[in-house]
């Protein structure tokens, strides 16, 4: 019989709706010949499409009369159209007449609806509802029509004015996908204008995502079930009105705005709710279907046409408005429950233009204060503080006035609590107090109400309205034991064991002091008697077996225990008793096979000590194998024996190490520049100019250095070596050269000598030098004698060389007018002295003299005499040859004639200025041939043969050099 029912209904609603359908199209056919604007929506219905409104105009001046028509389906009576809370109806007839005021007028229209409502035993019951719905007209035929706050309908509402793709260009019949059983027919990437939303065909309706776009959907037959499971049922109750003319908007499309809305108090079953679509018919319904406000998916912008998608925050923020709002402590007023429901709106999308009779501006502020402060807990939250048994605690936070004491707090005397104070005694262990922030929502699940064609209604509960919590844990009896030793330091590692009883057949436990030489026994009972006593000890420490006992009486309490301990304490110092870092190695049996390493220490930069702690009974050495710079480890001194024992009753035994400073040594190896042999005798200073205040700029000079007061003089040996010792390697040192034996040139290099630290390993750090001296340049001066004068020989025309001990001649340094010879050779030599070429008119000389450069000079000048024999000469009886005046006079005879002839052939000129002959004579001469050349005014003779000599040769070269070049009248003529 049920599904028969069913069946019979949904035919009638069917018949229902297509009659309705029909008429709908006729009437608008109708408005196509009539006066009614279809610039207007002149036909208005409900949600369901059940009842019909048609409006017809009629304008006369400045007066307009509104006709109304109703037409509804079998199962809806249409009972009134009111405005303003006014009946239009006047004697059956639904009218209205609109004087001189364009604008946008609100009507109400209430009906009726028969239920069938099939009971429990399947007895279908006939119920009648009352709803409403409202729908505006817009009235422009008078004057200008002006919108809220000024908006008039030519201007935008909204600021993104580009141009978007109308979603009636899609085609709606094809599926793009499904999701959550709904078939998307389009998707736009911006929220339609009302009107598109209102165009769209039957069947079809538009979802705001949460990611802001919308969704063109055909509706499911199966909608109002998807969208409200039944959890529970409830009579939606609508009461007085909160505030009259309300504008509100939808903020993501200002074109979704109504005005001059009333919005009344709601209640489900009794209980203070709030709507959450407030552009749906708002009315009471006694047969709404409560569901579980997590599972809400959307809620209507405009009801049957745009939906939107709401988030679990959004959700959450809705339960904490409704907690902090009206059911708030405090907050029972009319404007705080207005406020409440604004807030719930604006938290979906919505927003006001107006807030309409009753503005709660204070109180949205104080509501939104509260919601912020939700998650503030005090500062103690969570934490577990020791207290003792029956201690008073006070705790304070700024938080406290917003929190109330749960029922849950155990083990505590709440004293007081005020403001931002609350005191409270703990009389038990664990004790927990337990604070639950003030609210005025219960705690448990929200439900949303609806019938399905009305608006969706919330009972707004809280499912965490915020703990807070402090645990309390009684003191008990605590007992710290330190254990050092006789030095203050503690003992690691000592043992103790604790009991309850003396004889010590029942443990406490046994307990090891840590690092710091310290343990607890924690949770002892206070006023019992506790024994002790040492069970264990690291090394050098004694066992001290004595009983001991202790009463606690309060809930801390420190035992120390001090025992002696064998220490070793070893020092270092510098010759001069200053404390010196240094390491060492502790051997137990150092001249066994195997000696054992016991520790390794370092002495204290601060006092040079180092101390080593329990020590066993043994024989120990200490091993010094490291020390701080500048000092040095002395491999033949570096180890000390300790014999501990128990016998002498010492506990503290003491050695001391003394090391000297690492030294510096400069080491000189002299040489002869020239050959490399060593040089006895030479003197060296060595300087110390650590102290020595220079300027940037200025160089020390030998001179500087000499002005000095020297650290040490030494001379060299016969092996050329000398070496300055025992030098402070901290210092600066500079090392100049004072003297030098006959013979060499003093050096006056500074070498500058800086020495640095190696490693304690190295005693001496030696510098070695090499320093070379150059030799002493000498002259050595050759003089022409003759041998029966003993008168210095006056003539260019003779040749002396001078040869070294190797056999190499030697340069000429220079001649002078009267035929000098000079040398400058290197002191300390031998040289051989020969006659070359001779004086003209002398025999060639064939000694050899031997020079000695190691005799000193004073004025570093070797003179050395030739004496020559005059060469006889044949001559006329006349006794020429006798004459050197005569010989001249010849000589000149002979030229001139030369000359003479010479004109006559080759007009060659000749002068017989004498003090232009400069004639050299040639080796030549003394074997009998000779060449002379005339040039000008200069005689010069050119040797035939080789004479070894280095003037000669490029004499010879040159004059060669010049014949070619030379006219051929200047031609050089052969004499005999």
């Amino acid at each position: 019989m049920r599904k028969y029912r069913i069946k019979i209904k949904r035919l009638r609603k069917a018949v229902s709706t297509l009659s309705i359908t029909i008429m709908t199209a006729v009437l608008l056919l109708t408005g196509m010949t009539s006066n009614i604007s279809a610039g207007h929506d002149e036909i208005y219905t409900n949600q369901d499409k059940s009842a019909h409104v048609i409006v017809n105009r009629t304008l006369s001046d400045d007066e307009l009369t509104l006709s109304f028509q109703v037409q509804s389906d079998d199962s809806v009576e249409i009972l009134d159209i009111t405005k303003e809370n006014v009946s239009i109806k006047n004697d059956g007839i639904y009218q209205d007449k609109i004087v001189g005021q364009n604008g946008d007028y609100k009507y109400i229209v209430k009906i009726s609806r028969q239920l069938l409502v099939e009971e429990d035993d399947e007895v279908v019951k006939t119920i009648d509802r009352d709803e409403t719905f409202e729908f505006t007209v817009s009235i422009d035929e008078i004057s200008v029509v002006r919108g809220n706050d000024g908006i008039t309908e030519s201007e935008e509402v909204t600021e993104n004015a580009v141009e978007q793709e109308d979603y009636r260009t899609i085609k709606l019949d094809e599926v793009m996908y499904t999701v959550d059983g709904l078939d998307v027919v389009a998707e736009l990437d911006y929220i339609p204008d009302m009107e598109d939303v209102l165009n769209l065909p039957q069947g079809y309706r538009a979802i705001i995502t949460l990611e802001g776009n919308t969704l063109i959907v055909k509706n499911s037959e199966e909608l109002q079930s998807r969208l409200m499971e039944n959890y529970a049922s409830g009579a939606v109750t609508t009461g007085s009105v909160l505030s009259s003319g309300v504008s509100f908007y939808w903020k993501a499309n200002t074109s979704y705005y109504w005005e001059d809305i009333a919005f009344t108090e709601i209640t489900v079953n009794g209980q203070v709710a709030y709507c959450i679509e407030p552009s749906v018919l708002n009315v009471s319904t006694s047969g709404a279907t409560g569901t579980d406000f997590s599972s809400i998916g959307e809620v209507w912008v405009m009801s049957g046409n745009l939906s939107t998608q709401i988030s679990n925050d959004t959700k959450r923020a809705i339960e904490l408005i409704s907690n902090y709002g009206y059911a708030y402590p405090g907050h029972q007023t009319q404007a705080y429950r207005w406020a409440t429901q604004i807030l719930i709106f604006e938290e979906i999308g919505w927003g006001f233009y107006s807030y309409g009779s009753l503005n709660p501006e204070s109180e949205i502020n104080e509501i939104k204060n509260l919601i912020t402060t939700h998650s503030n807990r005090p500062t103690w939250h969570g934490n577990i503080k020791e207290v003792l048994p029956n201690e008073t605690v006070t705790l304070t936070d700024p938080s406290l006035p917003y929190f109330d004491i749960a029922p849950e707090t155990v083990g505590l005397q709440i004293i007081s609590k005020t403001g931002t104070t609350i005191t409270v005694k703990v009389i038990s262990d664990n004790a927990k107090l337990i604070l639950e922030k003030k609210r005025g929502s219960e705690k448990g699940t929200s439900f949303v109400y609806s019938d399905g064609l009305t608006q969706k209604v919330g009972y707004f509960k809280l499912m965490d309205p915020g703990f807070t919590n402090i645990s309390f844990k009684l003191l008990k009896s605590t007992i710290t034991f330190n254990k050092t030793d006789d030095t203050g330091r503690p003992v690691a590692g000592l043992g103790i064991e604790a009991s309850y009883s003396q004889d010590f057949s029942v443990l406490i436990g046994r307990y090891t002091t840590d690092s710091n030489g310290s343990f607890k026994i924690t949770d002892r009972e206070i006023n019992r008697t506790l024994y002790y006593r040492e069970y264990s000890a690291p090394e050098g420490i004694v066992i001290d077996p004595t009983i001991k006992a202790f009463t606690p009486t309060g809930v801390a309490h420190t035992i120390n225990i001090v025992n002696d301990v064998r220490q070793l304490l070893i020092g270092k110092v510098s010759p001069e008793g200053d404390p010196l870092q240094a390491t060492f190695e502790l051997y137990r049996n150092y001249y066994s096979e195997n000696p054992e390493l016991v520790t390794t220490v370092t002495t204290s930069e601060l006092d040079g000590l180092a101390l080593i702690d329990y020590l066993d009974k043994g024989l120990y050495t200490a091993k010094e194998i490291w020390v701080q710079e500048p000092y040095y480890v002395d491999v033949n001194n570096n180890t000390q024996d300790i014999i501990v024992d128990d016998i002498r009753g010492i506990s503290k035994y003491e050695i001391e190490f003394t090391n000297e400073k690492v030294t510096g040594e400069y080491v000189i190896e002299k040489k002869d520049a020239k050959n490399g042999v060593a040089i006895e005798g030479v003197e060296y200073g060595i300087y110390d100019i650590t102290d020595l205040q220079l300027d940037e700029d200025t160089e020390l000079t030998y001179a500087d250095v000499k002005a000095l007061e020297a650290y040490e003089t030494k001379l060299t040996n016969e092996l050329g070596g000398v070496t300055f010792d025992a030098l402070d390697i901290s210092r600066k040192w500079v090392v100049i050269e004072l003297s030098a034996p006959y013979g060499y040139v003093v050096d006056e290099t500074l070498n500058y000598v800086e020495f640095e630290y190696v490693d304690c390993d190295t005693p001496v750090i030696t510098h070695v030098a090499e320093l070379l001296n150059e030799r002493l340049q000498v002259t050595v001066k050759g003089v022409k004698v003759d041998s029966v004068t003993n008168s210095q020989i006056i003539s260019k025309f003779f040749v002396l060389q001078l040869k070294d001990s190797e056999g190499n001649i030697v340069p000429i340094d220079h001649k002078d007018e009267d035929g000098t010879h000079y040398w400058k050779v290197d002191a300390l030599e031998f040289y051989e002295l020969s006659e070359v070429n001779a004086p003209i008119g002398y025999i060639l000389s064939t000694e050899i003299k031997i020079v000695d450069t190691y005799e000193e000079k004073a004025d570093h000048l070797y003179t050395i005499e030739f004496t020559n024999d005059a060469e006889p000469v044949p001559l006329p009886q006349t006794g020429i040859a006798d004459n050197n005046l005569m010989m001249l006079a010849l000589l000149i005879i002979v030229l001139g004639a030369i000359f003479v002839i010479s004109v006559r052939r080759s007009k060659l000129k000749f002068s017989t200025d004498l003090s232009s002959f400069n004639a050299e004579v040639p080796n030549a001469l003394v074997h009998g041939t000779t060449q002379i050349k005339v040039n000008d005014t200069k005689i010069e003779t050119i040797k035939t043969s080789d004479v070894n000599n280095d003037t000669g040769h490029n004499q010879h070269d040159k004059d060669s050099k010049e014949r070619q070049e030379r006219p051929s009248h200047e031609k050089t003529r052969r004499m005999e």
